[in-house]
This record gives C-alpha cells, structure tokens and sequence, in this order.
C-alpha cells in the first residue's frame, strides 16, 4: 500500500496546529489518514510509567484514536491485498 500521513500531536486549541492540519489536507488529501491522534498527556504519562496507553489509561482519547488507527490500517492493508 501506498505511503500514508498521520497527523500526531494534534491540538486543536491551538491555531498552529489547526493551520498545519488544514495545510497537509488540502496538499495531502489522498495520503492523510482520517484518523489523527490528538495531544493527550495519558499517553506521556503511560510512556513515564514505562506501560501502554491502553493498559495505563483504556479510556483516553489517545487509546481510542490510537485503537481506531489501527483498525483503520488493518482494513486498508486487507483491501490493498
């Protein structure tokens, strides 16, 4: 399957991030992935406590974006067969 974009990190309280994210959809649209992963502390503090997102917090944002992504991936890479 082709190269894919995923928009990490993403903050939409800040305007940066928003211009960023309507800049790499207008360029990228094809390639961008329609899942993005937004800026949520559970996954830094996950990562300090050396465990995943999904044992240390199952009900953050991060762990459903992060858990639709690779729902997402699966089902491309199925239909790329």
């Amino acid at each position: 399957p082709p190269l894919m974009i995923v928009l990490n990190g993403f903050d939409p309280a800040r305007r940066l991030d928003r211009d960023i994210a309507l800049l790499l959809r207008s360029a990228f649209r094809a390639r961008l992935a329609p899942i993005l992963i937004h800026r949520d502390e559970a996954l830094r503090e996950a990562l300090a406590c050396q465990r995943t997102v999904f044992d240390y917090a199952p009900a953050s944002a991060a762990a459903h974006e992060l858990s639709a992504l690779a729902t997402w991936t699966l089902s491309r890479l199925g239909h790329a067969a």
